[in-house]
């Protein structure tokens, strides 16, 4: 139990503060436009905190070379940021493959989300993404503790 919650509060706590801390430099120091809801944009941002942070414990579990599993997330990130339009905009290669893929990026439900809190639009992906965040965090969590279980540790 201290290696599940050591690791996972751990990471939820180091990602809360950088992007806590990121958050109030991009308002007070940038100026940028966040809506009026800030409390909106801090759950959604915590959930998918909870979702990487869960993520990320339960690839450690599963892949016992540590190696391995820092290549598998340098591997991931790159391409969900890619579908998630972090480095370009995907309708500027107008092909609906890209599009329909990029649903399977958290960073497109996130960017959806916090446009449609910023903007306004005609869908609210708000309680979709914080589902689906929350939802898959706590799966990976639970995989991971019964993973855990079934490897004769005692929790």
């Amino acid at each position: 139990i201290e290696i599940i919650l050591g690791k996972f509060v751990g990471y939820v706590g180091i990602m809360a503060i950088q992007l806590f801390i990121l958050f109030i430099f991009s308002v007070y120091i940038m100026k940028a436009n966040w809506g009026n809801q800030y409390w909106t944009v801090g759950i959604l941002t915590f959930s998918l905190i909870f979702f990487t942070a869960a993520t990320s414990l339960f690839l450690s579990i599963f892949f016992k070379n540590k190696k391995l599993v820092t290549n598998i997330i340098n591997l991931i990130i790159p391409i969900l940021g890619l579908l998630g339009g972090s480095y370009i905009p995907l309708s500027a290669f107008q092909s609906e493959l890209l599009n329909r893929l990029s649903y399977l990026s958290p960073l497109k439900w996130m960017n959806d989300s916090i446009f449609y809190l910023i903007f306004g639009g005609s869908m609210n992906p708000i309680l979709g993404t914080l589902l689906i965040n929350f939802g898959l965090g706590t799966l990976l969590l639970v995989l991971a503790i019964f993973s855990f279980k079934n490897k004769g540790v005692k929790l």
